[in-house]
């Protein structure tokens, strides 16, 4: 995500301004302490910034902790209140996350990954960037849409039929 953004920040075409960026191993469930760490550690950033027009946000999005089964939800919904609804919000995440209605009803654009392994995330963050921004100036007024495959396979995302799927969403 970093590298699309400060691509275009180099261009001053955006002022970017970075906040915490973690990563972690999968591995269960996440002390509730840690998580709400966290969680308040991007939203005081996220405060000390305020207004903003846009906030674009590279999320795994499978985070769960003790108590708190929508980690990503939680945080995509806080900063939609704290930004408003005038600000643009876009969001990528693995395809595999849990994609919530708190999720699809806050966020202005989601992107995934569409590969396995992810060879794809740079262009799954680019798309996320280019969305948003175009979002943001009022070039395109997308909508997000939800729909079940009523599927449950392993599809090599290089092959058809995975290959013909478009998994970017955009509100």
């Amino acid at each position: 995500m970093f590298p699309a953004l400060r691509a275009r920040d180099a261009t001053v075409e955006i002022e970017l301004i970075e906040g915490t960026a973690t990563e972690a191993e999968p591995g269960g469930l996440v002390n509730a302490s840690t998580w709400e760490r966290l969680r308040d550690e991007v939203l005081d950033q996220f405060l000390a910034v305020l207004p903003v027009d846009a906030v674009v946000l590279g999320l795994h999005g499978a985070m769960i902790a003790d108590r708190f089964a929508d980690c990503k939800g939680a945080l995509i919904e806080a900063v939609r209140d704290t930004a408003g609804s005038d600000a643009t919000l876009g969001v990528t995440f693995d395809p595999h996350s849990h994609l919530s209605a708190r999720r699809v009803d806050r966020a202005d654009i989601i992107t995934v990954f569409n590969a396995f392994p992810h060879t794809d995330f740079v262009d799954t963050a680019e798309a996320c960037v280019d969305l948003t921004l175009r979002t943001a100036r009022g070039e395109i007024a997308p909508l997000v849409r939800v729909f079940g495959v009523r599927m449950f396979d392993v599809c090599p995302p290089a092959v058809n039929p995975c290959a013909a799927l478009s998994i970017t969403c955009a509100r």
